[in-house]
Formats: C-alpha cells, structure tokens, sequence
C-alpha cells in the first residue's frame, strides 16, 4: 500500500486529477485554491458538470475526516452538480466510505465515487504511467519497496538510506533534477558544484531516491575514496555518494596521501560499470582552488559536471520549495497562515533566498519562538553571514580576501576595472599580475563572484546581494581592513559606495527570542574621516577642468552631486566645496549636467554660510544646463519642473513644456499596454496645463485597465492539472492561499 504522506496537499490533489482523467478519459480542470466553492475539480458530465473534492488527511483520524465532508454538503448542494466524486489520502473502511456516501448520495452513481487510499493505489496499479509521471510518489514508492527488501542494511547505508527518506518529502522536481539525472544516466559520475545552502545535498538526495527505486544499494564515503574501493562489490548494484569530497572548508582535510589519483581511479572504474554510480558534491570555489593544487582533478570531464545555482530556481520553483518545507513542518498553524495574503512574496523575492536557510527558518528558527515568526524568517535571509564567514575565514587566500573587499566598492565592474582598483595593493600582497588575478577570480567564480563575457568584454560582480552584505559586515566590524580599502581606493565611486551602504530591518536576537528593529548600520566611515578626506581630495583634485574631456566632466558633476547628499557623513571641508561648486558651474555653462545632479548641489548650496556669492553664478548655470538636458526619464522630468519652481523660484520655460509634451505621446506609442506611471503622466500635466494630454492619458488609462480585467480572468477561475510553471502571482497566490485560516461558517 502506497504512502502518500510523503506528497503535500497541492502533490496530491495533482496526483489524483492525473489519474481521473487517465481512467476516465475526460479533460479536467483544477480550481484555484480558496474559490472552489466546495470544487476542487471539474469535467463535463451530462447533463452537467462533474466535481470532485480532495481531502488530504493522512494525519486525521475519520472523525475529523467525516465533518470535514459534512461541511462540504451545503456547497455541492448549491453547486448541483451531474456526479460527485470526493477523495482522501485516508485509508478506511467499506462502513466508513457508507457514511460518506450518505452525505452525497444524492451527486453520486454509487458508493464507488469515494475515493479513499485503497481505492486510489489500486487505480494506480492498474495505471502505473501516471505514477511514474509523479516523480515523488514513484521514488518514495520504490523506498518502501527499498526498505522491503533491504531490512539488513549495514550501518553506513542505513544512515544514508534514512535521510534520502527524510529529504524527500521536502523535495520539489526542478530542472536540475532533470539535468543531473541525465549526467548520471549518460555519465555514471555526477559531480554536483555549487555555493553553500544551494541545495547540492538535496539534490543528490533525490537523485540517490530514484537509484534506490531502481534497486541500487546506497554507499556513502565519508573518510576518502577508499572506502568507496572497499565497498566496490561488482555483482550488486551500488550507488556511491561522496559528500564535500574536497572537504568542507580546505583541501587539507580531504585530499592527501595521492588521494586525487585515486580519486580519478575510482571515477574511471565507476563510468565504465553498468552497475554503479558515483555522486560527489563540493562547494565551487573549494572545486576552482583544487584543480590548481591537484592538476590530476581536472581529468573529471566537464560533461560529469553539474554546477547548481540558484538560477537553476525560477520563481514557481522557489515558491514550492517553501510551500512544502512549511507545509512538512511542525510549525503551528498560525505560522503557516503567515505566509498566506501575499506574505510569502517576501520570502520568494528575497535577494537572500537559498534552500538551507529555508530549511533552517522552517525548522530550528521556530524552535520555542514566540512572535512575529515571519518577520524571524526575513531576518533570517537578511543576514545570511553562516553561509559564508567560515568559507571567508578559513579557506581563501589573503589576496583572494583583498579582492573581494575591493569589490565591496564597486558594483558590476569590468576586468580591466577591477585590475586598476587592485593596483595599488602591489606593496602589501605582492605583485599584482593578470595570473594571479584569473587564479583568483577562478577561485571566486561561482560562489563569492559572478563572472560573465558580453562581446569581448569581461564583467565581475557578487554572486549574489547576500555575498556582498556579509563582507560589508567584515569591513564593518574591521577598522584597519576599512582604511586600507580607502586609502587605496583609485575613484570617487568606491568611497561613495561605502558612504552609501547600510540597511534597517527587524532582527531575532536569540538571548531574548524577540525582534527588535536593528539601526541602519553604515560603514562607520567616521571612524577614519581623515583617511575618507585626503582619498576624496587625492581624486577630485581642484584643477581646471577647461581641459578636461566631456567624460570627465560628467563624472565630476555626478561625483558631487553624490558627494553632496553624503555630506553629513563625510564632513569635506567648506572651503574644499567653495571651488569645487565654482568648478561645476563652469560644467553647467557648457550645458553638461542632469536635473538630479543639479537638484542635489543646488540644495546643498541653498543657505549654506560662505556660499551666498556662488549662489546666483550657480543658479544660472543651472538653468541654462536644464534647458539643454536630453531628459528621456519621467522622475528627471518631475526633478526638473521641482528646480525651476522650488530652487529657482521661476517659472517652468514654455519649450521644457513643449519638450515633455512630446515626451509623453511618446510613451504612449512605445510603450503602450506597459505604460506604468501613467497616474504620474496626467499628474504632470495636468500641474503643466496640458489639458488634451490629460484627456488623451484618461482614455489610455481606460484602455490600460480593460486589457488587465480580461488578462485577470485569464489567470483566474480553472487551472490545469498541474499548477502552471510560469512563476506569476497568480500562481503562487493560490497555492500560500491554502494557509490561510478556515471560515468558520459556510458563505452563502
């Protein structure tokens, strides 16, 4: 007998519309969760339609089962349908299935319409297409049917064994499955890389699931490879998993004693057998370091590998990772409510997303919490610093630290960049050569940074937004690490990044289990304001910019213009800013300059002692700079309307209008049904008495709203078997939906 307790409410109810449709031959459509009405699924059955409910109560007892139908009485009676099937993942007896029947007789050709699990298995023996089509029930099928025949396992299988059984109900189906699965068929070896709390040990959990279906024993190497030759038995069928196989944080603890040829011995052996196979996981960068040291490692061809990252989730993904690991949780109820009314966006959304912390905020998080438990859950993923601390600490290279630090500076940077910004750490770490930079980008690649190629040109940036959040902690919480970063800093840009990092949010303080609002923490720059002066004086030199390309002077407008909202922070000197805004007139004269830009020194300026003589020089060249600006932007529009009448204290030029004005039809050519701001347009112009414009936005307002009505009902009201892999809202809604709370009377 099958245990569907290893599948969540959503597998389930996808199990069984499969398997209506397959016996009976009709096309079926699953309801959205939460506007049923009392039906789950529909089908044309004459005279009418046919409904089915499903009922996943595996945990219950039949009491609760049976109220639950009862309460479902007042809906089919409305809903009058032509048949009535109801379905529970509960098993139960002939007695029991007439009580049910009794309830919905009336919808009902015969007592046979109650699907209960003996019923639900037995169609499945009689179709076991449909089961293979449900990955997750097949595989924990082939478990038990594992388990049945292997009740003898020695020690190290057992242990293995048993957490594949446990991971698995938290296992959802991604196209990394799908991918490693084909290198191992193909291959025999299957080497999983990736960034810690990416979700390698799931994976290759599930991968060893469907081997263990297919009857192969599991073996786990947990010293070196030799235990892999020990166990090697050329009669059985075995699947080895080698787990952190380069060690978890340094080569040092795995690889010695020749270990690496060993290794590409015992890989070489298992691609060649017809009865093995081979799974290793590592962390990518530990991987990158390796194949330098052990040159051997790179014989593991590029075919065996599988670099998983969290690209390989799209958004549906994400959302039923979560979904499961709340919904096979111990978390009360209303934690998991929580997550309903739009909720868990904020969790799938999160730049911080990654499969371990779910794991960890679904399982020891909510361990004795008493609270805001999703605000608990956020934090969490706001503050990833365990996924990488030990890795930063432990395992990589003082030169390696150096380049990450100095990119906590940058955002998205090119090679070329990146070289200049290391230059001058020449002195402290050694020579700075293009070697030593590739070794260490191979190192980083894939774990603390991203690297990618577009035409000819190399970009570098973070792994991901969490990568950088913790090393921004690390120059945070060390002063001297902080100075050198500035003292060395080789543009404006990298001060200001720092000048410009920090963030507020709830944080759970584990001594007191509560969330308390944690103050924005900025890079303490006036720790080391000296330090922060001479850098930004060494960069923006007061020379004459007459000679100065366009280039230049556009990054010197931006560069003050940031530099002047981080005033407070940086504390430059009055007299340092007196040229300095003499100096941006002069750009402003050459019509070179950006409403935003403008706006920002413009305000700092206004009512600032000793600068009441540059005031009119600056207001004029304002204006003049305004006027020639190729504003393509709607906020720049809005900024520069702001400094005509708020900083300038004028009217708005009648050719600005005339400009915006075209601006504006415009957009509604090229943008048309994805015009987004269109509230902000008509706001505009209608402050700018452009009356024909307002009416023309109205009207394609209108336009705008009736093409979402119909998009709307597209989505809503009747899905496909299965819910849609396509990632929108609507998906995802009606699947966090089914936390929410029951009502406690039928609406009518």
């Amino acid at each position: 007998m099958r245990d569907f307790s290893v599948l969540s409410d959503v597998e389930f109810e996808e199990l069984c519309a499969d398997l209506l449709q397959t016996t009976s031959g009709v096309a079926v459509r699953r309801y959205a969760k939460g506007k049923d009405k009392g039906k789950d699924l529909i089908w044309e059955e004459l005279p009418g339609q046919g409904i089915a409910q499903f009922k996943h109560y595996v945990k219950s007892n039949f009491s609760q089962l049976l109220a639950a139908a009862k309460a479902e009485v007042p809906k089919v009676k409305k809903s009058n349908p032509a048949r009535y099937l109801f379905m529970t993942s509960q098993s139960t007896v002939e007695t029991q299935n007439k009580q049910v029947y009794d309830l919905f007789s009336e919808w009902m050709v015969s007592i046979d319409d109650v699907w209960n699990l003996e019923k639900i298995d037995d169609l499945l023996n009689a179709n076991q297409d449909v089961e293979t089509r449900h990955l997750k029930l097949w595989l924990h099928s082939g478990l038990q049917l594992f388990w049945a025949t292997n009740s003898a396992l020695h020690n190290r299988s057992r242990a293995l064994a048993n957490r594949v059984s446990e991971d698995l109900p938290r296992f959802v189906k991604t196209r990394a499955f799908d991918t490693a699965n084909k290198t191992l068929d193909k291959e025999n070896v299957c080497l999983i890389a990736g960034a810690p709390g990416v979700g390698k040990t799931m994976l290759s959990h599930a991968l060893i699931a469907r081997l263990m279906a297919e009857g192969f024993l599991p073996i786990e190497i947990s010293g070196d490879v030799e235990e892999g030759w020990a166990a090697l038995d050329l009669s059985t069928k075995q699947v080895f998993f080698y787990d952190d196989f380069l060690g978890e944080l340094a080569l040092s603890e795995r690889l010695s004693k020749k270990e690496d040829r060993r290794l590409v011995n015992f890989i070489q052996e298992i691609s060649k057998s017809a009865r093995h196979k081979l799974i290793l996981t590592t962390r990518e960068y530990i991987l990158k370091d390796a194949e330098h040291t052990y040159p051997l490692l790179q014989k593991i061809e590029k075919s065996r590998r599988h670099v998983l990252d969290m690209p390989n989730y799209d958004r549906i993904d994400r959302g039923r990772i979560l979904y499961n690991h709340l919904y096979h949780s111990s978390l009360p109820q209303e934690y998991r409510e929580q997550f309903s009314l739009g909720a868990w966006q904020r969790v799938v959304d999160h730049d911080g997303y990654s499969p371990r912390l779910i794991e960890y905020a679904t399982s020891q998080l909510a361990l004795g919490f008493d609270g805001r438990y999703l605000e608990a859950f956020v934090s969490t993923l706001d503050s990833p610093e365990l996924l990488w601390s030990n890795a930063f600490e432990n395992h990589l290279e003082e030169f390696d630290r150096v380049v990450l630090q100095v990119m906590c500076t940058h955002g998205r940077i090119t090679y070329s960049e990146l070289e200049e910004s290391l230059r001058p750490y020449d002195s402290s770490v050694g020579p700075i050569t293009e070697r030593r930079i590739n070794r260490s980008l191979k190192t980083l690649d894939g774990t603390f940074l991203r690297t990618s190629k577009i035409l000819d040109q190399i970009y570098v940036s973070f792994h991901s937004p969490a990568v950088r959040e913790f090393l921004l902690e690390v120059l945070r919480t060390d002063r001297l690490a902080l100075r050198t970063v500035i003292d060395r800093a080789v543009s404006t840009s990298q001060v200001i990044r720092l000048a410009q990092a920090g963030s507020g949010h709830l944080s759970y303080n584990r001594l007191n289990r509560k969330l308390e609002p944690s103050k924005p923490q900025p890079i303490p720059l006036h720790l080391v304001r000296d330090n922060v002066s001479k850098a930004i004086q060494r960069l923006l030199p007061l020379d004459d910019l007459i000679s100065s390309t366009e280039k230049e002077k556009v990054d010197r407008e931006r560069d003050l213009s940031e530099l002047a909202t981080l005033h407070a922070e940086l504390s430059l000197a009055e007299s340092w800013w007196a040229s300095q805004l003499t100096a941006v007139a002069g750009i402003w004269n050459e019509s070179i300059g950006t409403p935003t830009a403008i706006k920002n020194i413009l305000e700092f300026a206004t009512g600032r002692p000793g600068f009441e003589e540059l005031r009119p020089k600056l207001e004029e060249a304002a204006r003049e700079a305004l006027m020639a600006a190729q504003i393509n932007d709607d906020e720049e529009w809005d900024i520069a309307f702001a400094v005509f009448t708020d900083l300038l204290g004028s009217e708005i030029p009648g050719s600005l209008i005339d400009e915006f004005e075209v601006y504006l039809y415009d957009a509604i050519a090229t943008q048309g049904m994805n015009l987004t701001n269109i509230d902000e347009l008509m706001s505009m112009a209608s402050n700018l008495g452009l009356s024909a414009a307002v009416e023309d936005l109205e009207e394609h307002a209108r336009t705008i709203y009736e093409y979402e009505q119909i998009m709307e009902e597209d989505r809503e009201g009747w899905s496909s078997k299965t819910i849609q892999n396509d990632g929108t809202d609507a998906a995802l809604r009606s699947l966090f939906d089914r936390f929410r709370p029951a009502p406690s009377e039928f609406d009518a």
